[in-house]
């Protein structure tokens, strides 16, 4: 009686140290997968909620990581910064209570050479790291060329419009874009789908200024008079 009594003792406290602890956040997405494509690329991302009233601060860490990141050309953005490559773990910005944050985009172009690989992140509240969460991106590779089975009528980004221009990359204040054809509307929205920035004035030079603006990725729709939509990554520093 008094060898089950410490045995069940010992099963509540391993039951109180793992499942006790509050969820102070949470992830829009705990694995994601997708294809990659041969010419095509892979665009995913995560979002976090701050549960609590109380200000977070999140620190991510790299638990696995297969990305052929010498060979194919990666985006990777966290909150707020975008970076050419995957960093091992890095710390966020504040986040304040109730808020919810682009915590993670991934942007993968693997050329001619995809394969499978794996990126699992781990979350934590630096200020209370008794909670913590992971979340993956699985990709599988595949034989099919993207660049023969896209849809031509779709918006997407498109390497073969230099008559449009657009610069500083990143932006820090002000955002330039030029085009050769007369540009009919111009839009900036974050991966969500959120609108921050809209003119509908006809013209063939514009200026934004992205100060006002959180640091991270964001997508530039450019629609010119000819129809056609150029969508292109932003980044804002």
């Amino acid at each position: 009686m008094k060898m089950f009594t410490h045995v069940m003792l010992f099963v509540l406290s391993i039951t109180l140290s793992f499942g006790g602890y509050a969820q102070s956040f949470t992830l829009s997405d705990t694995i994601i997968v997708d294809s990659l494509y041969i010419n095509g690329y892979s665009d995913n991302g995560i979002n976090l909620m701050n549960k609590t009233s109380n200000k977070m601060l999140i620190k991510w860490r790299v638990l696995i990581n297969t990305i052929d990141t010498a060979n194919w050309q990666i985006l990777y953005c966290s909150y707020p910064s975008c970076r050419a490559y995957i960093a091992p773990e890095e710390l966020c910005d504040t986040i304040d209570g109730g808020q919810q944050i682009r915590i993670s985009n991934l942007n993968i172009e693997a050329g001619n050479t995809p394969k499978d690989c794996r990126l699992t992140i781990e979350y934590f509240d630096l200020l209370d790291s008794t909670y913590r969460d992971t979340a993956t991106y699985l990709f599988f590779a595949s034989s099919t060329d993207k660049g023969e089975t896209d849809d031509k009528t779709s918006i997407q980004e498109h390497s073969g419009f230099d008559y449009i221009k657009i610069y500083p990359q990143p932006a820090v204040r002000d955002l330039f874009i030029s085009s050769r054809l007369e540009m009919k509307s111009i839009r900036l929205v974050d991966y969500s789908g959120r609108v921050f920035f809209e003119d509908a004035s006809s013209s063939f030079e514009s200026e934004i200024n992205v100060s006002q603006f959180s640091k991270g990725l964001y997508l530039l729709e450019v629609k010119t008079a000819d129809g056609t939509i150029k969508t292109s990554k932003i980044i804002l520093q």
